[in-house]
């Protein structure tokens, strides 16, 4: 990840917004998209997955992404079903 997306993390992380446990997380998906797909910063991406994980905790409710948009994503031939 970029100095810069480290820096958002650890603002996050030092107003609460994060545990210690979900910011190793974090660190572990970077790592993760890192080895398997190359990306080498996917700021945007580990920021709406700490604002994912901060609502899980609270237990808030999350909208459903409309059918349309989630067919649009699954047929990119980049996402890839495991």
């Amino acid at each position: 990840m970029s100095d810069e997306t480290a820096k958002k993390l650890q603002i996050l992380y030092d107003v609460g917004k994060l545990s210690d446990e979900d910011l190793a997380f974090i660190r572990l998906v970077d790592q993760y998209l890192v080895r398997t797909v190359g990306e080498r910063d996917s700021e945007m991406f580990l920021i709406h997955l700490s604002v994912a994980l901060e609502r899980s905790h609270k237990q808030e409710p999350v909208d459903a992404l409309p059918d349309n948009l989630w067919e649009e994503v699954t047929a990119d031939p980049a996402y890839r079903k495991l």
